[in-house]
């Protein structure tokens, strides 16, 4: 009987001991498991932050993208003038303003006095013309008339102090002119009078992005 109950308390024990075994395997297990939860978190959590960082740089290519653009714009500034008259100036001839004063890029050509819009957008163009008669311009983009000016001289006497007096006929008069523009299109400055006249050196042309 003593031997009977001791070989039941070792049954028991033995089946106890392997319980306890299942269970600790068991809790191995969930640990494993927990641990690669954790990781695939941990990738997670790294794709996040790869996405935050692409989304960042895109961020700055924009920003840098309009810095350029405003940039760019204060620089797209045209100023140019006549080195001395142009004599006999007949109808629709271009007026080459031989003397460039501010032409960033070289877009304007003084040989032929024409300027290639290096951008799309808009420009305010503003031009003075002196003469001694009376003469028309007229603003062109490429075929388009986008701006008129009529100056009309007139007798004007000088006096040098000395009893000398002097009757010249000459005047000047400016304008200005608002455009859309696409790149490569040409802008130029042409005559519009049938009558032969002088272009003094008091003309100017100045182009200004403003768009």
């Amino acid at each position: 009987m003593f031997q009977l109950c001791i070989i039941l308390v070792s049954v028991v024990l033995l089946t106890d001991c392997k319980a306890t075994g299942n269970d600790t395997e068991a809790t191995g297990n969930d640990i494993e498991a927990t641990g690669i939860y954790i990781e695939a978190s941990g990738n997670d959590a790294e794709a996040s932050d790869i996405d935050d960082l692409v989304n960042q740089v895109e961020d700055l290519k924009k920003k840098l993208k309009n810095l350029s653009n405003y940039v760019t714009k204060d620089q797209d500034v045209l100023y140019v003038t006549l080195s001395e008259s142009m004599k006999d100036v007949s109808n629709e001839v271009t007026v080459i303003f031989d003397r460039p004063q501010i032409n960033p890029g070289k877009h304007y050509n003084p040989n032929d006095g024409i300027y290639i819009a290096p951008f799309s957008g808009q420009v305010m163009v503003f031009w003075t013309i002196g003469t001694n008669e009376t003469a028309r311009t007229e603003l062109m983009v490429e075929d388009r008339v986008v701006g008129t000016l009529m100056t009309a001289a007139s007798s004007v006497t000088t006096n040098n102090g000395y009893s000398n007096s002097k009757t010249v006929k000459e005047s000047s008069s400016s304008t200005a002119a608002v455009t859309n523009v696409q790149k490569g299109n040409h802008i130029f400055l042409r005559t519009a009078s049938h009558d032969n006249h002088i272009l003094k050196t008091m003309s100017c042309l100045l182009i200004k992005r403003t768009l």
